[in-house]
């Protein structure tokens, strides 16, 4: 078990010569006296003495390029007088103050030390030491720990928004699983991941879907790897009745199952097929059955998920037609959203939420409280860095800037989107971005410059 800071010994000042009383300052030992002194207090068993020297030894290293591997040997023997955890925690506060030991914590953890450090590594516990945690075993050749390690490093990462160290962490993992069961669960976190990274083509759960069928199956999540199937291909354009028909089959094999929290997530995701064929009818009875089966659950974030959904069809239905209403109804369905991701501390949740009550918000005219909740969600996005969604936050703000005259910023709002959509490689978005710029420019009576972006959408189609 690592020793606890209190049983850590710092590493001594530099080594520096102190005057004599007579004034001379003492000749300043050789490294290579030190070590044969502490080869001396060590046979004495003398252990603070042999580690006292030892320290002073790694200070007063040279700067020639054999250094390194003096140093290396010298933490080797360092790690004799310590425990494992103190041994970790004295080699980095030294690494902060001596040159050399970068390169030779390097070389002494590929000799072999690299289970001890990983451990006294796991036993701080940081999230930033997670990556070295997983990777000093790794190095170890400690495929288990290895594994154990940076899936618990990923799902901590992941729980605090940090995605791109969760995805490091998974892969780092992938690396180790052994198991049908170990591969399939890396490659499911794998793929939540990229969903919400918005890298949709690599969340398409392909493998876990052939390869890792069984191991999907004994994890428990092959009905939703389906699912979230078939819920990208819906969102990267894939023909929608194609979608719908895989999804009606995997809604009645879900009831046959007895799955009632996959039900739930069919029904809402049927909604969003019927309303993407503009059937507002179909979309809203699907969206109320969702509603109605995620109450009898416990799973507040469920419900809000289904609520949500019923917001999107009360708010669509309005185009159509079919009733006399307004996009403000939809303002309730999307708070009581709110009000469940926020119970259950979904902060990507509250933002789809907040950027929910402004489209319907600015559709009823009501700008004032639309440009506040945009701005929310803007905030939010930024703050768990869901790219994508602070893409799509820029651009609704900027359509709303742009009604309402503020030409400069809504031009900021359109770029910065624009340039995130093409590093995301999310084309019908960036082809969004560009339209808005061509809307900008025309109602500023540019027509040369609202044909830039037009030619450039040409292009995107050729």
């Amino acid at each position: 078990m690592p020793a606890s800071p209190s049983a850590v010994l710092p590493f001594s000042a530099p080594c520096t010569a102190h005057p004599t009383a007579g004034g001379a300052a003492p000749p300043r030992p050789s490294v290579a006296e030190l070590l044969e002194r502490a080869r001396t207090e060590e046979a004495h068993g003398r252990t603070r003495t042999t580690r006292d020297l030892l320290e002073r030894a790694l200070y007063c290293l040279g700067d020639a390029d054999e250094a390194a591997r003096e140093a290396a040997h010298i933490l080797r023997w360092i790690a004799r007088t310590y425990q494992t955890g103190a041994h970790a925690r004295a080699c980095d506060d030294a690494q902060s103050a001596h040159r050399h030991l970068g390169a030779a914590l390097t070389e002494y953890r590929v000799l072999g030390m690299g289970r001890e450090a990983a451990a006294a590594l796991a036993g701080i516990g940081a999230l930033h030491a997670a990556g070295d945690v997983a990777r000093h075993f790794e190095r170890a050749g400690c495929a288990a720990d290895a594994f154990r390690t940076a899936l618990e490093g990923g799902a901590r990462a992941a729980a605090t928004h940090a995605y791109d160290t969760a995805a490091e962490l998974f892969t780092v993992a992938r690396r180790h699983a052994r198991t049908q069961s170990e591969m399939a669960d890396v490659a499911w976190r794998l793929v939540t991941i990229a969903e919400l990274q918005g890298r949709y083509a690599e969340a398409e759960c392909a493998t876990l879907l052939t390869e890792l069928v069984d191991g999907a199956a004994a994890l428990g999540v092959l009905r939703a790897a389906r699912r979230m199937r078939e819920k990208l291909r819906l969102y990267r354009s894939a023909p929608t009745k194609a979608v719908l028909a895989s999804c009606t089959a995997l809604l009645t094999d879900a009831r046959d199952a007895g799955a009632a929290d996959e039900v739930v997530s069919l029904l809402t995701l049927i909604a969003q097929a019927h309303a993407r064929l503009g059937d507002a009818a179909q979309s809203e009875r699907f969206a109320l059955d969702a509603v109605a089966e995620a109450d009898r659950l416990p799973d507040l974030a469920l419900r809000a998920t289904a609520a949500m959904q019923l917001g999107y069809t009360v708010m669509e239905a309005v185009p159509s037609g079919t009733r006399e209403t307004s996009p403000a109804d939809a303002v309730p369905h999307f708070r009581r959203a709110l009000d469940l991701y926020t119970r259950v501390g979904d902060r990507t949740g509250q933002l789809r939420a907040h950027a929910s009550v402004g489209i319907a918000c600015d559709r009823s005219g009501k700008h004032a409280a639309a440009e506040v909740a945009y701005a929310t969600s803007l905030a939010i996005a930024r703050e768990v860095a869901a790219r994508h969604s602070i893409g799509g936050n820029l651009i609704n703000l900027g359509v709303l800037l742009l009604k309402t005259g503020r030409f400069a910023q809504a031009e900021e709002s359109f770029q910065e989107a624009r340039q995130l959509f093409t590093a995301l490689g999310m084309e019908m978005y960036r082809l969004a971005a560009l339209y808005n710029l061509a809307h900008l420019a025309r109602a500023q009576g540019d027509a040369a410059g609202a044909l830039g972006p037009v030619a450039h959408r040409c292009k995107l189609y050729t």
